[in-house]
């Protein structure tokens, strides 16, 4: 044990022997450099109120203030303090009292004082390891606070944390007077055709989801302001913590909210750059993989079936030699055009490289998937480039299974696509691990 680990704690001893208490409190006083001695119960009680002790040491009978009286009085103040209780009394009452109290401990005398100091030092070492969480968690919250933007952590049934910028905008005190006045953060988002709102949900997806999978740019809420009275622009960052736990019921999300109000418009472009493919304009395959990893988390935790699919435009390498890479660029863009078009809001569409694309289908099953795809497919055929002519392109589709990770779920996919083109090109072929072992259609 540390010799060093009672200096920064202050004990209150409590004994109405004399004798007794010279001998430990020159025991304690040796061990711990800040001891307050009291002789009765209600001197000790005394001495709590303007000591503010962090552990209590007392003899049970005492005179004018019993140690279990006392210790009653002093819970009722501090009720998470240690108090050691010592008694010649081996009544079975005192033990009850005491534990009914919140009596940490009890010895029984004449006291072993190594016995007493092992008490005394067990407490004291989760007093400091309390003190340094304590410490730790002022520090966070001083950053936290520090912060401009407004940053909260929630689930669906409480406000975890929030910082001074969030209980300022939504001019409150506490998290619970924030809750008393709505029930969500989310109902806060202003309904708007320039913004993202809940209204905009209709799929079954959560606003969570939606807000995670929107193009960076477009990740922005309107919020009124109930200081200024006017509305404010956001740009929105959603992180989910705790993917991979049970401790809770569901994710707990982190949101941070920036005030973009007097951003340009060209700026926040610019900040969505880095995610989306420079010539389409959807996502880039950074992005995808993002996401990518986030519903495959979603899928093995609660179960939401999703497919995944990669195409490739036939022919693509003759439509740049014969007409110019500048053509090439043209049905490059009206693809991702016809798969935007085509596609569910959940759903996500990235450019992989070249002229290949892939698909993201959340919350689909496998026999719904294999329409969608099907009807792009026709969609992307019945397309007709004014110079080029027609274009087609071959699907690979599959569906995640329990034992996927990114580099399986991609080799099925992209086995599915090399058989599309190797039996003639403008198909869609599905390879599916859980099909084949089951049998299904």
């Amino acid at each position: 044990m540390n010799n060093n680990i009672l200096d920064g704690i202050k004990i209150l001893y409590v004994e109405d022997d004399d004798n007794i208490r010279k001998i430990f409190t020159k025991f304690l006083e040796r061990k711990a450099k800040d001891v307050q001695v009291s002789t009765n119960g209600e001197e000790g009680y005394t001495k709590f109120l303007e000591f503010e002790p962090d552990i209590i040491v007392s003899d049970i009978n005492m005179p004018k203030l019993n140690g279990l009286e006392m210790s009653k009085k002093i819970k009722k103040i501090k009720k998470d303090i240690p108090i050691i209780l010592t008694s010649a009394h081996n009544d079975t009452e005192y033990y009850a009292e005491a534990i009914s109290l919140g009596v940490n401990h009890y010895l029984s005398k004449p006291v072993n004082a190594q016995e007493l100091l092992n008490a005394i030092e067990l407490y004291a070492k989760n007093l400091l390891f309390e003190r340094e969480q304590k410490k730790q968690e002022r520090i966070l919250q001083s950053v936290i606070n520090s912060d401009r933007n407004i940053i909260v952590a929630f689930n669906s049934k409480e406000i975890i944390f929030s910082n001074k910028s969030f209980l300022h905008f939504y001019s409150v005190q506490t998290n619970g007077d924030f809750l008393s006045q709505y029930s969500h953060i989310f109902d806060t988002f202003l309904k708007d055709e320039h913004v993202l709102s809940k209204d905009m949900i209709n799929d079954g997806s959560s606003f969570e989801d939606l807000l995670i999978k929107t193009k960076d740019e477009k990740r922005v809420v309107k919020i009124h302001n109930v200081g200024l009275n006017i509305p404010r622009t956001f740009y929105v960052n959603i992180s989910t913590l705790f993917y991979e736990t049970k401790e809770r019921d569901e994710d707990i999300y982190l949101l941070n909210l920036t005030d973009i109000t007097s951003m340009s418009e060209q700026k926040i472009e610019i900040e969505g750059k880095a995610f989306h493919d420079n010539l389409t304009n959807i996502y880039n395959r950074y992005k995808l993989e993002d996401i990518f990893e986030y519903e495959l988390k979603q899928f093995k935790r609660y179960k939401r079936e999703f497919c995944f699919s990669i195409l490739d435009i036939d022919f693509f390498k003759k439509f740049n030699d014969t007409y110019g890479h500048l053509v090439g660029d043209e049905i490059l863009v009206a693809i991702s055009n016809i798969l935007e078009k085509n596609t569910r809001e959940a759903d996500v569409i990235a450019r992989w490289g070249g002229e290949e694309f892939v698909i993201l289908l959340p919350n689909t099953k496998l026999k719904d998937a294999v329409i969608i795809i099907e009807k792009l497919r026709q969609n992307i055929e019945d397309f007709n480039h004014e110079t080029a002519g027609g274009v087609t392109a071959s699907f690979g589709l599959t569906r995640i299974n329990e034992t996927d990770d990114s580099i399986s779920v991609f080799k099925r996919a992209d086995e599915a696509l090399y058989e599309a083109k190797g039996c003639g090109r403008n198909l869609v072929i599905t390879k599916d691990d859980i099909m084949m072992k089951n049998g299904e259609d």
